[in-house]
């Protein structure tokens, strides 16, 4: 039996709505940047994992936002550690790809810093 990825919401200001999670998401196209990241990075489970999960967080604020519902903005800072070619600057584009998909930063904002050893997004 196949779970639906349905939620029902009940508010004074909204009659019975509908939101069909499945449909967002292929519609913000995040599922392409996650199967990217898949594909691009051998093990990272853990680091996957919570990039799976801050971008469910993103869709669904969205989706709050969209319904008029009441949302804390979500808190964006990152860093991104480890030795030299452990695929840090892969997950930070990847992130900033589903930052963008979900409208949380405008397509032309990202700009990519480096120096130092360091790297930066904005």
């Amino acid at each position: 039996m196949e779970a639906k990825s349905e939620i029902r919401i009940s508010n004074s200001e909204i009659d019975s709505t509908l939101v069909n999670i499945d449909e967002a998401l292929r519609d913000s196209n995040i599922q392409d940047v996650l199967d990217e990241l898949d594909r691009e990075l051998v093990g990272l489970k853990p680091v996957k994992t919570r990039i799976r999960e801050i971008a469910s967080l993103l869709l669904v604020e969205r989706l709050r936002k969209q319904m008029s519902l009441t949302t804390d903005p979500p808190t964006l800072h990152m860093s991104f550690t480890g030795h030299p070619g452990t695929g840090k600057t892969t997950v930070a584009l990847r992130m900033a790809k589903i930052l963008q998909r979900v409208g949380y930063v405008p397509q032309d904002q990202r700009d990519r810093k480096e120096g130092d050893g360091r790297r930066a997004f904005y």
